[in-house]
Order: C-alpha cells, then structure tokens, then sequence
C-alpha cells in the first residue's frame, strides 16, 4: 500500500533509518524495499551525518523514521540547506506523536520533500498517509486518511480499525485486554478523531490521557501549543495528583534560554488554549527520555515532577 501511495518504483533507493528489528523498519524499509527490488540503504546506528551521507551517496528517494530522526534531519537543513539530500522526496514520520510545529518547519525547510505524520500499529502496519495532493491545512493539522483496504472508525473516543489482509491473528502471549475482536476489529489504545471527510487526527496513546476535574485533556494538543514558543525545543505534558481536581497538569520543557511557567500559560493564552489546559507547574530537563523507538517515556517524567513538586514544597 505505501509503495503505491508513494508512487516508488525500483528506481527509488530507500533509507532504512531505524533498527530492523522494530515493525516500522522492516515492514516499510525492509520489506518495502523487497517488494519493488529497489536498492536498500541500512543505517547501521542512526547518526544525522552517517544518514545525509547515504542519502546522497545512494540518492534515496523515500525514508520511513520516527520522531526524533525528523527533528534531526530538519536542523541540519535548517543549518546546511538541501543539496545533500535533494534527492529525498518522501519523509513520513510517527513512532511517537509528530508536533504540528515540527511538520510546518520540515516543509519550509524540505519544499521538495513529502513530509507528515502518520499512524500505524504493529498489529496491522500503516494505517493512514496524507495524500500527495492533499491541501497544506490537511498536512499540518491530521495524520490524512485510512489507507486502501483499512477500515476504520472512533468508539468513545478511541481509535479502532479492520484490516483483513494485512491484520495479524492474534498476540502469542494472549490477549487478555480483548483488544482483537472476534469480528476483525482491533482497539488500537490510541485516541483520535475521525473527520466527516475522513481524515483522522490522533489525540495521544489513551492511557496518557489527563483526567482533571472530569475533563479529558490530551497532553499532544498542549505540547504541541508549548513547542510553538520560540524558546521550547521540546516539551511533555505529564498529570499530577491533585486531591481536589484528580490531576493538575506540568510541564517539562527543554529550552533555549530563561523562560517561566507565565511564559508557557501566556503562549497558550495567546492561541486561545482552554484555561483548564495550561500548565500549572514547570520543570526543566536537558532531554526528553525517549524509547529506542522515539515514544516519550512518561513514567520517568511523572518520577521526575513528583521528585521536584515535592522539592519546591519543602524548600
């Protein structure tokens, strides 16, 4: 299905960024690769130097990589310009959720390259891809359209989706979630909205929901917001316990230079951001923790807010 979104043929070298043994790597660069018989690119261990030399040794056409590896390739851009990698037409980008600022900046600095976020599972592969001629308004703001022969819809707010084809059967160890239903459906965990028009933007992992005072609050749509400040390079938004409201809301943030939590409340201010979603507590960290696969690990973050909350309390 990608190889025929994206229009490759064996004449597009392809970029195996991530470590083969993660389902995005192999089914989309490895696999992907062997089916067209185009030339296949491993990056041994991902470096942004050792990448953009193999792109332009090799002219690879297309990469499939996840957050992280976009944000790397975009500075480099921004900092080098495009000739090394002016062959690279194709950079979608998922694994951990893809902020919409990052987007906008990878097609300011990438004009000739296809970049967007998009969903997909290890259970049943790519799930949805923006189409080549979809509108910017639709690149920068969902994760595009159920790809051919996937069935999709949103039950109580999580995303759920059928794919007969491509569909795995079940999980080795059980299933004791019920996440496979006995009619094809599978509950992805993840939460979304589905557009009349079809287009599907996700909200976050289900369970990284924030319940504050009975309001759901997705810290995506935050993070988002907060990387649009000219002094954030990265920021999470993790819950708290509250005893009043269940849950109150923090942010860590990596940044450039001196900011305050009035700061980040008066960037959500500015672009009209629900009051009952504006951090109430900040902290700073050199790096977000990540994954091997680029997801934020958030259990260490709420170690980490707790730690310094109870820092700040005593102090």
């Amino acid at each position: 299905m990608f190889a025929e979104h994206f229009e490759l043929t064996e004449n597009d070298p392809i970029l195996v960024s991530s470590p083969v043994g993660h389902a995005v790597a192999f089914l989309f660069g490895v696999r992907l690769s062997l089916l067209l018989n185009s030339t296949m690119v491993l990056v041994p261990r991902w470096r942004i130097n050792t990448a953009v030399d193999l792109i332009e040794k090799y002219q690879c056409a297309y990469t499939l990589a996840p957050t992280p590896f976009l944000v790397d390739m975009v500075d480099f851009v921004e900092e080098n310009g495009v000739e090394r990698i002016k062959t690279l037409r194709f950079f979608p980008s998922a694994g951990a959720p893809v902020p919409r600022s990052l987007v906008k900046r990878a097609l300011d600095a990438m004009p000739h390259c296809q970049v967007w976020s998009y969903f997909g599972t290890s259970e049943a592969g790519a799930v949805t891809a923006v189409p080549l001629d979809a509108p910017m308004d639709k690149r920068l703001e969902t994760d595009g359209i159920a790809l051919p022969g996937v069935e999709t819809r949103v039950v109580n707010g999580e995303l759920e989706l059928r794919c007969e084809s491509l569909m795995m059967k079940g999980y080795w160890s059980g299933d004791p979630d019920g996440r496979l239903k006995p009619d094809g459906w599978y509950l992805t965990g993840d939460a979304a909205e589905q557009r009349p028009d079809g287009y599907i933007r996700m909200i976050g992992r289900a369970r990284d929901i924030i319940l504050r005072g009975g309001e759901n609050i997705s810290p995506l749509e935050i993070e988002n917001v907060l990387l649009g400040h000219p002094e954030v390079t990265d920021a999470a938004i993790i819950g708290y316990p509250d005893d009043r409201l269940g849950a109150r809301l923090a942010a860590v943030v990596v940044i450039k230079s001196d900011i305050s939590l009035d700061d980040l409340r008066g960037r959500c201010e500015e672009v009209g951001l629900d009051k009952a979603k504006w951090p109430e507590f900040m902290t700073e960290i050199d790096v977000i923790p990540l994954s091997a696969i680029g997801k934020v690990l958030r259990g260490e973050l709420e170690e980490l807010v707790v730690e310094r909350l109870n820092q700040s309390t005593n102090s």
